[in-house]
């Protein structure tokens, strides 16, 4: 509904993911097991897919701008239509889930690279400061005290829908939004008034319903934004220094994996001072 746009490639142009992504392609037709797997090849696996799942699910979030571009509703389905409200609510369960995971998906990520040695569960805000490994880097403590607050707001919403079922209202009438919603959505011509009687402009509630979303998402999106920008430059250190570690201490250092090293490391260079 506005102009607003979502650069789903953002952390691709980062030089941490340019790396780890390079190491990992002479990998991919390659079949290691994490168990049997040299220890430089088992931390690259392990940072890889930390680092995937966490850019897969940043991306996933032009997915939601594209939601809310919708404008063909209510929306045909051969159960029957899905009103402007449902509509609405099942993108905002979408929102809330995906935010969310992004922060996990980043403590998840530190935990690998730094490798502090929690399981899954385990890996938290709290958990991760107290790490030996972390505390001796104050940018990265830094760095996770920044995705803790991003999208705060956002994760209490979850929690209080997903364990309370508590919702936000929408629009500036929410039950006269919901009738007229689905008034609609039974294909209903006739008009729905507000408590004064007044006539409700269902189009230009609904355009204001999707105005707020897309703002408030557009705003934590570009917080994130800088905040994962920001993490990677911290992280990568980390990660170039423990990976030629563990290729030293087994059977060399590949010129191969150097050479991939180093000419990311060219091209980040050269892109930047474009």
């Amino acid at each position: 509904m506005s102009d607003i746009k979502f650069d789903c490639g953002t952390l691709d142009r980062c030089l941490f993911i340019g790396v780890v992504y390079d190491l990992y392609q002479p990998l991919y037709f390659r079949d290691f097991e994490f168990e049997t797997a040299p220890p430089e090849v088992s931390y690259l696996l392990g940072v890889h897919h930390r680092a995937s799942a966490l850019n897969d699910t940043f991306k996933s979030l032009e997915t939601i701008y594209q939601l809310l571009s919708l404008t063909n509703l209510p929306i045909e389905t051969p159960l029957g239509n899905i009103s402007r409200y449902n509509w609405v609510r099942s993108i905002l369960d979408v929102l809330l889930s995906r935010v969310t995971s992004i922060r996990d998906c980043a403590f998840l990520l530190i935990e690998s690279v730094c490798e502090v040695g929690l399981l899954p569960r385990q890996v938290s805000k709290k958990a991760l400061v107290r790490s030996e490994k972390v505390l001796a880097n104050c940018r990265l403590i830094k760095v996770i005290n920044a995705i803790a607050e991003a999208g705060k707001h956002v994760r209490e919403e979850r929690d209080r829908l997903f364990h309370r079922g508590e919702r936000r209202a929408l629009g500036s009438l929410p039950e006269y939004y919901y009738a007229a919603s689905a008034m609609e959505a039974f294909g209903s011509l006739g008009k729905c008034t507000g408590p004064g009687g007044e006539e409700l402009d269902l189009e230009a509630e609904h355009k204001q319903v999707i105005t707020e979303i897309e703002d408030e998402l557009h705003q934590v999106v570009t917080a994130l934004s800088t905040t994962l920008t920001e993490t990677f430059a911290n992280l990568y250190p980390e990660f170039k220094k423990t990976f030629i570690q563990k290729m030293e201490a087994g059977d060399g250092v590949s010129e191969v994996a150097l050479g991939l090293i180093e000419r990311a490391e060219h091209y980040n260079i050269k892109f930047s001072q474009n």
